[in-house]
C-alpha cells in the first residue's frame, strides 16, 4: 500500500501531466486558430482584389464598346483587344491563373489600349465648351491633336467666339450638342464626318447656316435642329447622306429626324442627297419619327425625295 508522501507526490505528477496536455491542446487550438486567421485575410485580400479585377475589367469592356465607333478603320485591332478582354475575364471567373498573374496581364492590355488611344489621337472621355471653360483648356485639347472624342461634345456657351480648337475633330461618339451658342454658322468642324449618336443644335439665336459641316456624312443617331430663330438655310449638310440609328427609342423620343420652330429657316436643299439615296428611311423609323413644323417653310418627307426643298 502507497504512503502518503508517495500517494501526494503521484497526485503533484498526474496534475502536472494534465495541466501540460491541456497547454499543449489550447497551444495547439490556438496555432489552429491562428492560421485560419491568417487564411481568411489572405482569401479577403484575394478577394477584394478581384473585385478590383473585375471594375478594372468591366471599365476596359466599355472603352472597347465606345471604341466601336472606329471599328470601319481598326477592326483587326479592336478585335484584338476584345479577344484579350475576354480571356481575362474568363481566367478570373474560372480561376485558371492567381490574381497576381491576372493584374499583370490587364496592367500590359491596358498599357498596350493607351498607346491605341494616344497614336489614334482618342479623347476617351466627354468634352464640355461652356462658361466655366478657359481658353487655355480648349488650347490644350486642340495642341493634343485629338481627332476623336469618344464620350460626346457639348458646346453651350455664348462667349465663344468659333470652334478653331476643334478643327482636328473627325468623329463624335455618344452625343453632339450645339446650345446657346453666338456662332453665324459651324465653321472650325470641318473635319467632322460621323457622329455616332444624337446630333442637336439648338437655341442658337445668331445661326444662319451650318456651314463648317461639309465634311459631315453619318449621323447614326437622331437628328434634332430647333428654335434657331436666326437660321435661313441648311447649308452645310450637302454631303450628309446617313442618319440611321440602331437605338429603340420610347414613344417620347421617336422622331429621328426632327427640324421645328426655326422661324425663318426656307431652305432644306443641302438634304437633297440624303433624301434621293434614301438615306433616312422612313420605313425603318415610321412616319413619326419624320417631323417638320413651324418652320417658314415645312417640306414632307416625300416634298424632300422630289427635290421640293425651299420656299
Amino acid at each position: 500500500m502507497l504512503n502518503f508522501r508517495t500517494s501526494f507526490f503521484l497526485g503533484v505528477i498526474f496534475i502536472m501531466l494534465l495541466n501540460s496536455c491541456n497547454n499543449d491542446e489550447i497551444n495547439n487550438l490556438q496555432n489552429t486558430v491562428f492560421s485560419l486567421d491568417e487564411r481568411v485575410s489572405s482569401l479577403e485580400l484575394q478577394v477584394e482584389k478581384l473585385k478590383k479585377l473585375v471594375d478594372q475589367i468591366n471599365s476596359m469592356e466599355k472603352l472597347i464598346k465606345n471604341l466601336d465607333i472606329l471599328r470601319e478603320n481598326h477592326a483587326k485591332e479592336l478585335e484584338n483587344f476584345s479577344k484579350k478582354i475576354k480571356d481575362i475575364e474568363n481566367e478570373v471567373v474560372e480561376s485558371k491563373e492567381n490574381v497576381v498573374l491576372l493584374e499583370g496581364k490587364l496592367k500590359t492590355l491596358n498599357e498596350q489600349l493607351n498607346i491605341f488611344m494616344k497614336q489614334n489621337k482618342i479623347y476617351e472621355g466627354a468634352l464640355v465648351v461652356d462658361s466655366s471653360t478657359s481658353d487655355s483648356e480648349l488650347q490644350s485639347f486642340f495642341e493634343e491633336g485629338y481627332e476623336v472624342i469618344l464620350g460626346g461634345l457639348k458646346i453651350d456657351n455664348p462667349k465663344i467666339k468659333d470652334l478653331k480648337y476643334l478643327k482636328k475633330l473627325t468623329t463624335v461618339g455618344n452625343f453632339l450638342s450645339i446650345t446657346n451658342t453666338s456662332f453665324q454658322n459651324l465653321e472650325g468642324l470641318e473635319s467632322l464626318a460621323v457622329i455616332v449618336g444624337d446630333f442637336l443644335i439648338m437655341d442658337n439665336e445668331h445661326l444662319s447656316n451650318l456651314k463648317g459641316l461639309n465634311a459631315l456624312n453619318k449621323v447614326l443617331g437622331r437628328i434634332v435642329i430647333s428654335l434657331n430663330k436666326s437660321l435661313i438655310s441648311l447649308e452645310g449638310l450637302e454631303n450628309l447622306v446617313l442618319v440611321k440609328s440602331t437605338t429603340l427609342y420610347d414613344d417620347s423620343d421617336s422622331q429621328m429626324f426632327a427640324i421645328d420652330g426655326n422661324v425663318k429657316l426656307s431652305s432644306f436643299c443641302a438634304l437633297t442627297n440624303l433624301f434621293k439615296n434614301n438615306g433616312f428611311d422612313l420605313d425603318v423609323g415610321g412616319v413619326d419619327s419624320y417631323y417638320v413644323e413651324g418652320n417658314l417653310f415645312n417640306p414632307s418627307y416625300n416634298n424632300l425625295k422630289d427635290e421640293v426643298c425651299s420656299k
